[in-house]
């Protein structure tokens, strides 16, 4: 089965791409570097390979959970590669990577798999690998069976301090039901190779202390020391492994006989953090709070019977964009009251309801970008010959300067891409500098000036009542 996966969940960019044959794969620096690096990376492993985007059977990628930034990369790319294409999407986890990873490099069939997190903390998941024979002929291949940590009831994630990472249930008995299972409530099993029947036989020999549990990931390596209920019960060799692209194709095909692959446009990555930045808004709340309290007279200190036995917690904040699971939606006609009450409070001369409709009529491409039910933005985009047009991009006033505008351009940078433009142009007011500024900054270049091109009449005025466009583009094929 033809596929192209890849991860940026950490500070490695991992690509690979496969014929069903033959596989081609590039690893290189990620973070910050992986936006700018992976479409064109991705295309030259398929031009390698001989591939089409349109010929794959869908696009792989690592849906965390990882890095908040590399993870809205990751995910955005699939769903822009996706939706151009017309393929599904699917999304695997991060940490059976790097079970799957360790596997392939080392032998290691019990994993506990263990991401480096920053702020002092882990993500976590423990995978067992059950080999069987189906006949004396067969390659030898077996399934991977997510499996509890510490005395959790159910398999699952885990985000924690390295001091409360538990081990993993190593009883053969456990292993032995999780065998017989399809799935798990909370991971699904997987089949590292081709599919197979799902319940198989534990042939790991039981010595009274459990089957050798390893740590992979990259947390061994930050924090070994510190996971000290891991000591005597799980191997900590420190050594790094990366979630590879390479291990996502290996699990690609059973993922995808188990229906996991799911429409570009419903494709999320995988949040353990609910929360991940302060917003504008919160740090000015933040400030007032602090301000305020700096204004009030020291109280005095209760004597020791009056003290609570212990604080109490501040109260949970409301959600906010800086926490939102974004993902693009196609704009239907369901949206345009709600696009419309955005459009209306941005500009000073918005869209008509007439355009968005007529540029539904006309085939456009009008996407949506939400988090939950809360509307953040949208653009629209008209498709020409080798060349794609931007004719509106919003982002709603209370999400500004968050980050969304720029992930709305990475995914119609990609849409325009996979569609096969090779230049996206639009034009922006001569009188609105922040915005080219800003769109300078994402790449695009003046490419011209065109007179009289906004009906509304806003400084600087042309001698006509009108004012300017600066045209502005930007090349796709690097």
């Amino acid at each position: 089965m033809p596929f192209l996966a890849f991860d940026t969940s950490t500070e490695r960019l991992s690509i690979a791409v496969t014929d069903g044959q033959q596989t081609w794969s590039f690893e290189g620096e990620g973070g910050a570097k992986a936006s700018a690096q992976l479409i064109a990376r991705a295309m030259d492993l398929l031009k390698q390979a001989n591939l089409k985007l349109s010929e794959l059977d869908a696009v792989v990628f690592g849906r965390g959970p990882g890095s908040f930034t590399g993870l809205r990369t990751s995910c955005a790319v699939a769903q822009g590669l996706a939706l151009g294409a017309d393929l599904p999407v699917l999304p695997i986890d991060t940490l059976l990577a790097v079970a799957e990873e360790a596997r392939f490099q080392q032998g290691s069939t019990h994993v506990l798999a263990a991401l480096d997190a920053r702020m002092e903390e882990v993500y976590a998941a423990a995978y067992a690998y059950q080999y069987a024979y189906q006949d004396s002929e067969s390659e030898r291949q077996g399934r991977w069976h997510a499996v509890p940590l510490g005395d959790a009831p159910a398999a699952g994630f885990e985000l924690c301090r390295p001091e409360n990472l538990a081990a993993p249930v190593a009883s053969v008995a456990t292993l032995a039901t999780l065998a017989t299972l399809a799935t798990l409530p909370t991971l699904p099993t997987w089949v590292s190779g081709e599919p197979r029947a799902s319940t198989v036989p534990v042939t790991q020999a039981d010595d009274g202390l459990g089957p050798e549990w390893v740590l992979a990931g990259t947390a061994g390596a930050v924090y070994g020391p510190r996971f000290t209920q891991l000591q005597n019960r799980v191997r900590c060799p420190g050594q790094v492994v990366w979630p590879t692209a390479t291990a996502l194709l290996r699990l690609a095909p059973q993922a995808w006989a188990d229906g996991l692959s799911v429409p570009a446009e419903e494709a999320q990555p995988l949040y353990l953090r609910d929360k991940v930045a302060q917003t504008t808004l919160e740090r000015e709340a933040d400030k007032a709070v602090k301000a305020a309290k700096a204004d009030k007279p020291p109280q005095k200190s209760p004597l020791p019977s009056e003290r609570p036995e212990r604080p109490e917690r501040p109260a949970r904040p409301e959600p906010t964009a800086s926490r939102l699971e974004a993902q693009l939606l196609r704009l239907t006609p369901a949206w345009l009251t709600r696009v419309m009450a955005i459009e209306e409070r941005v500009y000073s001369h918005p869209w008509s309801l007439g355009n968005f409709e007529d540029s539904l009529r006309a085939g456009y491409d009008l996407m949506v970008l939400v988090g939950g039910d809360t509307l953040i933005g949208y653009f629209v985009a008209m498709k020409g010959v080798e060349e794609t047009h931007l004719l509106n991009i919003t982002v709603a006033p209370e999400f500004q300067h968050q980050g969304w505008g720029r992930m709305m351009l990475d995914a119609l940078k990609l849409l325009a891409h996979s569609q096969g433009a090779a230049k996206l142009w639009l034009e922006v007011r001569a009188s609105n500098e922040h915005a080219q500024r800003v769109y300078a900054r994402f790449g695009f270049k003046q490419a011209g000036l065109r007179k009289g091109y906004y009906a509304a009449p806003l400084a600087p005025l042309t001698p006509h009542g009108r004012e300017d466009a600066v045209v502005m583009g930007m090349a796709l094929t690097s």
